[in-house]
């Protein structure tokens, strides 16, 4: 079998501009026989392990990386620490100010006077003429409603009779006659009077 023969510049991984070259391992190929079927079955190959090479470039990212990260945790500290207030000492020979300081007043506390608003008025206006309309609208819908009138009774209204009648009284009475009298003797005493003056 041929051999094949690779090379890397040794610039890119040294940094030199020096040409070396790497040889590949021969491969055998191996084959087993299988007994049952009779055909060839190539054996598992094994291929050689890269070695792991470190760059001296991962080194200084690094060492940068870190010392951005020390920068930065020094630059919160101090920010940090500006925030915290802390007062000023007094000058020396200043006098006590809770002495000198004049007393608070008293005051007495402020209760707040009633007051009716414009808005208020309109509104309780408003809502007095709602209801008022509702009111007249439910009326004139009752009004309106259909009312079926009540059945008509056919049986006849038959007095009844008293099981016990009340007795029969009489009742005065008087004839024509006896009237008519009366006037003809008031006339003929007019008549005789008048004769008596003539």
């Amino acid at each position: 079998m041929k051999r094949s023969n690779f090379f890397f510049f040794k610039r890119k991984i040294f940094g030199s501009d020096e040409m070396t070259f790497f040889s590949e391992p021969p491969r055998k190929k191996e084959y087993t026989t299988d007994e049952i079927y009779g055909s060839l079955i190539p054996a598992k190959i094994n291929y050689p392990e890269m070695k792991k090479i470190s760059l001296p470039g991962e080194e200084i990212s690094k060492r940068k990386s870190q010392e951005i990260e020390e920068r930065i945790r020094q630059e919160k500290e101090k920010m940090e620490k500006m925030r915290e207030f802390k007062a000023q000492p007094l000058p020396t020979g200043s006098p006590d100010c809770s002495k000198c300081l004049p007393t608070r007043p008293y005051y007495p506390p402020t209760h707040p006077k009633p007051f009716a608003l414009l808005t208020n008025d309109r509104g309780e206006k408003y809502q007095r003429e709602f209801y008022e309309k509702v009111r007249k609208e439910q009326e004139y819908y009752k009004e309106n409603r259909f009312h079926a009138q009540p059945l008509p009774n056919f049986e006849p209204e038959i007095p009844r009779k008293p099981e016990c009648p009340p007795p029969t009284e009489p009742i005065g009475f008087f004839f024509f006659t006896d009237t008519r009298m009366e006037e003809r003797h008031i006339y003929d005493e007019h008549r005789r009077f008048r004769e008596k003056e003539a």
